[in-house]
């Protein structure tokens, strides 16, 4: 009876072990199942999602292109973008770092949060601001400020990234504030101007 018992409770854990696991890939699979737009050539973000990662089977894992500048150190690379947990993390190729936990769409408005990455051997701090999120369609879309993240004319700007969890990286542009007036420079990508109020920004060029 004692041995009877235990193969009943084995199998009744068993049962539950292969529930969870299945549920854990369906979940993965939809994550996976997202219509994420892929971007190539010009008129791409400064992170710009450019097709699925084959080398990984089974996985909700994308290559990117990848653009940052720090103070010291102008970053342009390959990379890889891994959808998990309600976040896009990202890794770069011929980085120290692992994935990070880059996009954060369990973020609100106004939440700021920051991430570590280590870069060529030094270890570097962005900083994120989550600057509005935006529905349409029961669609969510989050307007992220990347703070200090570009420099012109020797002077640092801010980057605006926008991006959805179910469609990916959609566009981006560099900002500041001069005199009261908002500057938007390189807009990239789709901006959703029929979502967000851009009547208070002025649009120049680089030069």
């Amino acid at each position: 009876m004692y041995i009877g018992f235990n193969m009943k409770r084995f199998l009744f854990c068993f049962q539950i072990f292969t529930i969870s696991i299945l549920g854990a890939c369906d979940s993965n699979f939809d994550q996976c199942s997202h219509d994420l737009k892929y971007l190539s050539g010009g008129n791409k973000p400064v992170i710009a999602i450019t097709g699925k990662d084959n080398s990984v089977k089974d996985s909700c894992q994308y290559l990117i292109d990848f653009n940052y500048w720090f103070k010291d150190n102008a970053v342009s690379r390959k990379g890889s973008l891994l959808i998990h947990n309600d976040a896009f993390y990202v890794r770069l190729k011929e980085s120290q770092s692992g994935f990070v936990r880059y996009f954060d769409f369990t973020k609100k408005a106004h939440d700021a949060y920051e991430v570590e990455m280590l870069v060529d051997g030094k270890k570097y701090v962005i900083k994120i601001i989550v600057e509005e999120v935006v529905v349409k369609n029961n669609q969510q879309y989050h307007v992220f400020r990347f703070i200090d993240s570009f420099e012109f004319k020797n002077n640092r700007t801010d980057t605006i990234i926008i991006a959805s969890l179910n469609k990916g990286i959609l566009g981006s542009y560099f900002t500041y504030n001069r005199n009261g007036v908002n500057i938007m420079l390189m807009p990239e990508g789709e901006l959703l101007d029929d979502m967000i109020d851009y009547s208070n920004v002025e649009k120049r060029n680089l030069n």
